[in-house]
């Protein structure tokens, strides 16, 4: 009776013991908790190309749109008399003429360097004026979880201050330079907050919400931005 139980006791162990293997196997091939595994992820990327090709485009057609794109083609490059980078005078005049023009947000998905002194003020009084201008910010080597470690205070971006609005403009890339995932924030680990990305920030300023707030993730790996 003794050797029986002892022999159901190993089978016992033997089969927890499989079991805590192919999960740890799993895990480390689909998680990507130590190493990636570069078949898994093709395989992964291809399913995903898939289900939306088999889904198509979306049958929601707009018939009008008040969002506008003010595009620099290079028919703008040839069009103005100084040469690109600009002088942030030219942008200083956009903001305030997007402004006159009744545009409820204005995004810029520039990310200004440091330049000229006396545009750079005409510039920075243009956004204090206008309200309503989202800036954009990026980030130096996230993690996988999206958390910023290292960036400048600025985030990129030599008008970005304190009272900014800012999205960030990264968004993260396969292996195979295909971009598949967004990603509604990031998280600061300097400043212990969450930063919004760049369409984010742009809708907090038009729903009038505040400058840092970010969705939510739900438990299904979706998010949701406030109510909608």
């Amino acid at each position: 009776m003794a050797r029986l139980r002892q022999k159901h006791f190993r089978f016992l162990l033997l089969q927890v013991g499989i079991s805590c293997c192919v999960t740890l196997v799993v895990l480390l091939l689909t998680q990507k908790l130590l190493v990636a595994f570069p078949p898994l992820q093709r395989a992964e990327q291809s399913l995903i190309d898939h289900a939306f090709q088999r889904r198509g485009a979306l049958e929601h057609e707009v018939k009008r749109s008040d969002i506008i794109i003010v595009e620099i083609s290079q028919a703008t490059l040839d069009a103005l008399p100084a040469k690109y980078p600009w002088p942030y005078s030219y942008y200083a005049r956009l903001v305030n003429n997007l402004k006159r023009a009744g545009a409820k947000v204005i995004g810029l998905d520039i990310l200004f360097a440091p330049g000229d002194t006396a545009g750079a003020e005409m510039f920075r009084q243009a956004i204090r004026k206008a309200g309503n201008v989202v800036l954009a910010g990026r980030f130096q080597e996230p993690d996988r979880r999206g958390t910023i470690r290292r960036l400048a205070e600025n985030y990129g971006n030599t008008f970005v201050d304190s009272t900014s609005n800012v999205g960030i403009v990264d968004a993260p890339e396969d292996a195979d330079g295909v971009h598949r995932r967004y990603r509604p924030f990031y998280y600061d680990e300097s400043q212990q907050k969450r930063v919004p990305t760049f369409s984010m920030a742009v809708l907090n300023v038009f729903f009038h919400y505040p400058p840092a707030m970010t969705a939510a993730i739900t438990a299904d790996g979706h998010f949701q931005y406030a109510n909608r």
